[in-house]
């Protein structure tokens, strides 16, 4: 009788035991840990706004030129290179207009005046873009970044002594890009040879022909027109030239015919580019100066993002145009959390 009792007793906990093994707790599964990246701070000083005509840009690490194509200048884009610009800056929306040049330099040099009024203004030289934004400094109370001798055409300008090298990012006033920031402001997080736009429902639309007016798309009805580089199909004798701003595409950023149109003066002298990751640069301390952007005369394969274009700075056709940045604030990485 006794050994009949150990029995059931054993056999009830062995089903017991059993019946906890079946009925174990799985844990509950581990949440991965994403490591949010740290934001730049990019808030405004107090009294510095964003116009309505401009732009504004944040800094971020981006790839500067490429290692891709044989078309013409491809040598001068490689190697594509890492470089990083620290400090907030604002963009002109569009290329400056005639209307806007005249107003504050008192004359307009275009060739192409049959354009109109809203037209990109060309025909400047680097020294008398560089001065114009001096004007425009002094219009909005902000320091001038050049200094200037003579006046309007005779002006020849150079850096303002304060602001050579690096420091050249630190002036308040309205100033030429940097060939950096005229390249990350054209991508606008783009990597490609043109930047992004919203698909076509027209398949046969190329991407080119919807955000730049160059050789093929220039055609113009005005007087003064010039023999277009590319013969546009079906016309004869076609005539090309600029077309008012910001009818095309503009690009993620709301940046206005960054290819095409005009070709725009840069800081810049032009120097090779090397593998090393640069920070906000500023280019050879002499040489030739850059345009950046292909212009209402190139061929579509030289309307690339990374193509580059020198020329002296006292060159003035009606290829060449400008626009102004300015910058805002310097971008700080926020203090770790302890």
């Amino acid at each position: 009788m006794m050994r009949l009792r150990w029995f059931v007793v054993a056999v009830a906990l062995t089903v017991v035991v059993a019946g906890c093994k079946r009925e174990k707790v799985k844990p509950p599964p581990r949440k991965r840990i994403v490591k949010k990246r740290p934001v730049l701070k990019t808030q405004l000083p107090r009294g510095v706004k964003v116009r309505p005509q401009e732009v504004m840009v944040r800094p971020k690490l981006f790839t500067m030129g490429s290692n891709e194509g044989t078309a013409p200048g491809s040598r001068m884009e490689a190697p594509a290179h890492k470089v990083y610009l620290q400090y907030v800056y604002a963009v002109w929306r569009n290329e400056t207009t005639q209307k806007e040049f005249k107003e504050l330099m008192g004359y307009n040099p275009s060739r192409f005046k049959a354009c109109g009024e809203n037209c990109p203004v060309e025909n400047v030289n680097w020294h008398e873009a560089a001065y114009y934004t001096n004007l425009l400094s002094k219009k909005y109370g902000l320091s001038t970044c050049f200094r200037c001798t003579g006046k309007h055409r005779n002006a020849i300008c150079e850096v303002h002594p304060y602001f050579r090298g690096k420091r050249y990012y630190q002036c308040n006033g309205y100033r030429l890009p940097t060939e950096a920031e005229w390249e990350f402001a054209a991508r606008a997080g783009s990597e490609g040879m043109f930047y992004k736009v919203p698909p076509s429902k027209n398949v046969l639309a190329s991407t080119i022909d919807r955000i730049a007016w160059y050789g093929k798309t220039s055609v113009v009805g005005y007087a003064k027109g010039f023999s277009c580089s590319v013969t546009t199909p079906g016309t004869k004798n076609s005539k090309c030239g600029i077309h008012p701003v910001g009818q095309k595409l503009a690009n993620k950023w709301e940046l206005s015919d960054m290819l095409g149109n005009v070709s725009e003066w840069v800081y810049d002298r032009y120097g090779p580019y090397s593998r090393r990751t640069l920070k906000n640069p500023v280019g050879p301390v002499s040489g030739r100066r850059i345009f950046r952007g292909c212009n209402w005369f190139h061929k579509a394969q030289e309307c690339r993002i990374s193509r580059r274009f020198f020329a002296s700075p006292s060159l003035r056709n009606n290829l060449i145009g400008l626009r102004p940045v300015r910058t805002l604030v310097r971008a700080r990485k926020p203090k770790n959390k302890k």
